[in-house]
């Protein structure tokens, strides 16, 4: 079984759709052939993350409509011999349209959280809602197996492996990332805002960041880190504290029992933050448009009091499950 991954990423829509791709493609690379992702989006760090895990790049030309842009991967798919394939499409752009034009030949999943409509045989929805009835009624064929909630999350090996091995976070440690290409620029923000007294700061820089050389030429202030490309899963078990972005990470941090502070950097991160600030999962700190980081220190000591810090951890040790391979077998039928 080959498989095509239609995504894409870029500094204005952020990184999370293709870590969670890939972290998809890592569970079935085992049992598939080949593993391509088509993408508009022109060469940048993260194509060489893709090849680096052994994966293809098909370039798909930018500007297509929805229906085009399927016409362009369902010719290349029967270019490569067009049995054998299945389809996972995670894209707020392509939806139902782009999904009939392979529904009835290909098995495809659909990674969305946008509760949209889909023609698919698997839908991964990893959202946190209050309430999962009825969430994908009428949405999807009714034969569609659902995989809803952070219980079916696409968890990178490296956090599994670190939480069996975790130690005691340090005190005073605060971790700061604001996703893969922080399209508002709030790790800038951050560095010329904060005024460090007791906290200690590992501010997480990727290769792909937007404002990247300009950050690596600073000087940050005294008890800030800035730190490119660090292990993830070990910054977040040696941390007490995590200031940053919603999205994808909100996941990884839950399971690693983080506590954090959230400043949402774009649109659809804001409902699930308020639903996790609601069932105290997290404190919710803004959107980047209305945040200042200047007293960010008194913020923290104020909201993480060790009694919340602890019930946090226990509380979000008990959302997140990693997505097994059992659960995507029917892409392999």
């Amino acid at each position: 079984m080959n498989i095509i991954v239609r995504t894409d990423f870029a500094v204005e829509i952020g990184s999370g759709h293709l870590a969670r791709c890939l972290t998809i493609c890592d569970l079935l690379k085992a049992t598939a052939g080949s593993i391509t992702i088509a993408t508009t989006t022109p060469p940048n760090p993260l194509h060489r993350k893709i090849l680096d895990a052994g994966y293809k790049i098909l370039q798909v030309p930018a500007g297509l409509n929805e229906a085009d842009d399927a016409a362009f991967c369902y010719q290349w798919i029967h270019s490569q011999g067009a049995s054998g394939w299945s389809m996972i499409v995670d894209h707020y752009r392509l939806g139902k349209m782009w999904e009939s034009l392979f529904f009835r030949e290909y098995k495809i999943l659909a990674v969305d959280d946008m509760l949209r409509e889909h023609l698919c045989h698997g839908l991964l929805d990893s959202n946190y809602r209050v309430s999962y009835d009825s969430l994908y009624t009428s949405k999807v064929p009714e034969a569609c197996s659902l995989l809803l909630g952070p219980k079916y999350f696409p968890l990178r090996q490296e956090f599994i492996e670190q939480k069996k091995r975790q130690t005691a976070p340090r005190n005073h440690q605060v971790m700061v990332c604001f996703g893969g290409t922080d399209p508002t620029g709030e790790t800038l923000k951050f560095l010329q805002q904060v005024q460090p007294e007791k906290f200690t700061y590992k501010v997480v820089l990727p290769s792909s960041h937007g404002q990247f050389e300009k950050i690596r030429a600073m000087n940050p202030p005294k008890n800030v880190e800035v730190i490119v490309n660090p292990p993830m899963a070990a910054l977040m078990a040696e941390s007490e504290i995590y200031l940053g972005s919603g999205g994808t990470i909100t996941w990884e941090r839950l399971y690693m029992g983080l506590p954090g502070l959230i400043v949402t950097v774009a649109d659809n991160q804001v409902e699930n933050a308020i639903t996790l600030e609601n069932q105290k999962l997290h404190s919710y700190l803004g959107h980047w448009n209305q945040v200042s980081y200047q007293h960010i220190e008194q913020r923290i000591s104020d909201t993480f009091t060790d009694a919340k810090k602890t019930q946090m951890r226990k509380t979000a040790e008990q959302i997140v499950q990693p997505l097994v391979l059992s659960k995507l077998a029917f892409l392999l039928t």
